[in-house]
């Protein structure tokens, strides 16, 4: 498989999902909203504030720089916009990202997210030391929460 620029509707539901938690109509957890502002405030902690932006924005642009440096890291050759997922009619640059409103996705479609970008991210030279590698690893351990019977005991 080739890696890609993730595409703005995608990453419009991460971040939703990770703005709004996500859609978790079976868990029974009752930690569930502390968990989730737990998270936010870590990011705004490891977040640069850039002004005029709101943390939805950034953790956009976060997750995108990483994404873009994985995808010229397998692409060296490669314009910028010339790099596998970019828009064709350069639409949107997605290290300008904005936020635009999104339908959070569910644990199991977020997880599939994650791992696309993950996969398509990973070819970064530094990848286990970016964000938004922790941004990752911490949202696969909110989402294992949100699982219905993740909080049962035997």
């Amino acid at each position: 498989m080739s890696a890609y620029v993730i595409p703005k509707h995608r990453m419009d539901r991460i971040v939703a999902t990770i703005m709004e938690g996500p859609v978790c109509l079976y868990s029974t957890n009752k930690d569930i909203p502390w968990l989730k502002q737990h998270f936010l405030c870590t990011l705004q902690r490891l977040l640069p504030q850039e002004q005029g932006l709101t943390l939805a924005d950034v953790i956009g642009r976060t997750l995108y720089r990483d994404n873009v440096e994985g995808v010229q890291e397998r692409y060296p050759n490669d314009d910028y916009w010339e790099l596998p997922g970019m828009p064709p009619d350069r639409s949107y640059d997605p290290l300008q990202y904005v936020y635009e409103p999104s339908q959070p996705y569910s644990i199991g479609a977020m997880a599939a997210a994650i791992d696309e970008l993950e996969y398509n991210s990973s070819d970064h030279p530094m990848w286990e030391s970016t964000v938004s590698f922790l941004i990752i690893y911490r949202l696969r351990r909110l989402l294992l929460r949100c699982l219905p019977d993740y909080d049962q005991d035997d």
